[in-house]
């Protein structure tokens, strides 16, 4: 897509961050124009740090068309335009389409904005640099080699360009853009976001791409998944790190994951045994039995994981509170192709199951 062109007018202390070899005037106001038309800051200005000139990335990045996103979770900002740029606080490397980039001043967080030097951004999106030390402005244009207004000089050329990564493809872009999307809105484990980015019709290594590419902190979706099944129901500390792990986290993410919500682990001091240990069976699961849905047996689910459901064959499985049927055992084998998931309790001589999905589909059959 044809970009407009656009020059940015900064004060010579910008161009000190962004052109080497050309020196900042001390003190000189910081301020910035997009074709001609000066760009207000809410409540930060550029500033100097270290020699180099810090910009609110905000404030630019919308006058050129770009959507802002801030995500407090992962300390990262999505700038999302015909490209997707992912930079986060702390860190000097930055994502353009999955492709990392290393800026020379990490970004920073001044007055509650988000700072950093734009040149490297703007280039890794397409926009060129030129500079006129007379007016201590630099000229941003969307084509490689812009007729320059008088006092314009290209700049240095750059340094030897790092050698060509394996090509971004359209798809992989937009699977990185729907990856992060994805994370705004909700928390996965590493291996969901992919099952989930796949569901939506992405291929294994396009998926692969784009998880790998926006720098999540599974640590930090454990504790929010953890979070948001408490806040649905009860659980357990060795049930909710089971259906952490079942999600696809890793042992130690879900118990990161527990511990972070309060589920930490008791401090394990057993008595010395006093008498010989005796074997004991293994507890049956409460679930085996025939269960009834208006006096007519529904439900038949037998040791092994096998059974009946209204007289079909089915196949499940428990993990923590969490019951998987197969309705389709014989098609699908040992993995099933789409099992539905429910959450259970029993109480008595009644089962409640109640839809992963949605809690609205909540069902209560009888012991038979």
């Amino acid at each position: 897509m044809k970009k407009k062109i656009l020059a940015v007018v900064l004060a010579s202390l910008l161009m000190f961050a962004l052109i080497p070899g050309i020196s900042a005037v001390a003190n000189a106001p910081i301020s910035v124009l997009i074709e001609g038309q000066p760009v207000t800051f809410a409540d930060q200005n550029p500033t100097v740090i270290d020699g180099r000139t810090l910009v609110p990335v905000r404030g630019v990045f919308e006058t050129l068309g770009f959507d802002v996103n801030w995500n407090p979770n992962t300390n990262q900002v999505t700038l999302t335009g015909d490209d997707v740029v992912v930079i986060t606080i702390g860190s000097s490397v930055f994502t353009t389409n999955g492709v990392s980039h290393t800026l020379d001043v990490p970004a920073q967080t001044i007055g509650g904005r988000t700072m950093l030097p734009l040149r490297l951004v703007l280039e890794s999106v397409g926009y060129y640099l030129a500079w006129n030390a007379g007016a201590s402005a630099v000229l941003i244009s969307a084509q490689p080699d812009p007729t320059l207004p008088a006092g314009f000089v290209p700049p240095a050329a750059p340094a030897t360009p790092t050698p060509p990564q394996t090509s971004v493809t359209e798809s992989q872009r937009n699977a990185v853009r729907a990856a992060q999307n994805y994370i705004d809105l909700m928390s996965f484990s590493r291996s969901g976001l992919i099952r989930q980015l796949e569901f939506e019709g992405f291929s294994n290594a396009d998926a692969t791409h784009a998880v790998d590419n926006i720098g999540v902190n599974w640590y930090e979706q454990a504790v929010r998944h953890a979070q948001r099944y408490l806040d649905l129901m009860a659980f357990s500390r060795s049930a909710l790190i089971d259906q952490l792990v079942h999600d696809g986290f890793t042992q130690n993410q879900a118990a990161h994951g527990a511990n972070s919500v309060g589920l930490t682990a008791p401090p394990t001091t057993p008595a010395p045994p006093t008498t010989p240990p005796t074997t004991q069976a293994p507890a049956q699961n409460p679930l085996i039995g025939t269960w009834n849905w208006l006096g007519t047996p529904f439900y038949v689910f037998a040791a092994g994981g096998t059974g009946t459901m209204t007289g079909m064959n089915i196949r499940w499985t428990t993990s923590g509170n969490v019951l998987s049927i197969c309705s389709t055992p014989d098609l699908c084998g040992t993995n099933c192709i789409l099992p539905s998931e429910w959450y259970f309790s029993i109480s008595g001589n009644q089962l409640t199951l109640t839809s992963r999905l949605t809690s609205a589909l909540t069902y209560t059959y009888t012991r038979g």
